[in-house]
């Protein structure tokens, strides 16, 4: 600490981690060298108005983009069951169509051969 007696210093506990601060008494804001928690200082009888919890902060922007993005994924997820879900009965009902001329093909060649026996016979 300097020994100018005209700079006063304050004693202030952090609120975060109970650190012991000492700040120049005309100051408007400190950090904690601790924790790094900034505060605010307001009134000469408090000192203390509030604290910034800036980790707080940062914590829930990243849970808000987080769960902004698990509900795009969750949605596109949707989306591309419902796509596959399609293809898989564009391809049964092609299947089934081909199955069908395939039915009709091997009638047809049956009933020619019938034709043919009745007709050597």
């Amino acid at each position: 600490m300097y020994n100018n007696p005209s700079i006063r210093f304050i004693s202030v506990v952090c609120p975060n981690c109970g650190a012991q601060m000492s700040i120049e008494n005309h100051c408007k804001q400190a950090v904690c060298g601790c924790c790094g928690t900034q505060l605010l200082i307001h009134n000469e009888n408090e000192k203390i108005v509030h604290t910034i919890d800036e980790a707080g902060i940062k914590r829930a922007e990243v849970e808000y983009k987080l769960g902004a993005q698990r509900i795009e994924a969750d949605a596109e997820n949707e989306r591309l069951k419902l796509e596959l879900q399609k293809l898989k009965e564009e391809n049964k009902a092609q299947n089934d169509k081909r199955g069908g001329i395939i039915l009709c093909a091997m009638v047809l060649a049956l009933l020619a051969f019938i034709v043919i026996l009745f007709l050597i016979l």
